[in-house]
């Protein structure tokens, strides 16, 4: 029988990601692990300006963003990609469904 032990490991703090920059401030909300109650990450809420600024940023980048090919587009979003592999490996649960 094999037991383990889990690492209690800071919160992530998350921020939302608006006209090409990382946006801080604002409500957050704690994301919860379902298996043991604990914060996994504080979350931005996101008001209605957030989303406004979110709306226009995309409407002002998807005229040059529609003439990009498919393999320059995968290519400008990997870096980012990569970035966040280790949250992600983080985020993942074990056989059990607890997170890691």
């Amino acid at each position: 029988m094999s037991t383990t032990t889990q690492e209690a490991t800071a919160p992530l703090e998350c921020r939302q990601f608006i006209g090409g920059e990382w946006v801080e401030g604002g409500s957050t909300f704690e994301d919860l692990d379902p298996f043991s109650g604990e914060v996994v990450a504080n979350v931005p809420a996101g008001a209605r300006e957030d989303a406004a600024r979110a709306v226009e940023a995309a409407a002002d980048a998807f005229p040059a963003w529609a003439k990009t090919l498919p393999a320059e587009a995968t290519l400008r979003r990997k870096p980012r990609h990569d970035d966040s592999k280790s949250e992600t490996i983080h985020l993942q649960g074990d056989p059990e469904g607890r997170l890691r």
